[in-house]
């Protein structure tokens, strides 16, 4: 999977996986896949709960933040998807 951080040109940035595990936040009322952070060499932030990508039906994009940001603007948007063809991690 890659994402785009924010910025003005962003970057294009790869998450090694994407949890198998979705939930729904009733806070945003939407719902959301765990990722793991690869870009922080502390395992704590790399597996944080709040390591969250929203699904946005009315934009059809899927948004999220690390647990890491330093400020509000900080966000990843999913620009790939791939499949991992005979890879198990």
């Amino acid at each position: 999977m890659k994402l785009q951080t924010s910025g003005v040109l962003g970057t294009s940035y790869a998450i090694a996986k994407l949890a198998p595990k979705r939930g729904f936040d009733k806070k945003q009322k939407k719902s959301f896949y765990y990722f793991y952070e690869v870009g922080t060499k502390i395992k704590a932030n790399g597996i944080s709960k709040d390591n969250k990508l929203y699904i946005d039906n009315l934009l059809n994009i899927i948004v999220g933040n690390p647990s890491t940001k330093t400020t509000d603007k900080e966000y990843y948007r999913v620009t790939e998807v791939r499949k991992n063809h005979n890879q198990t991690y």
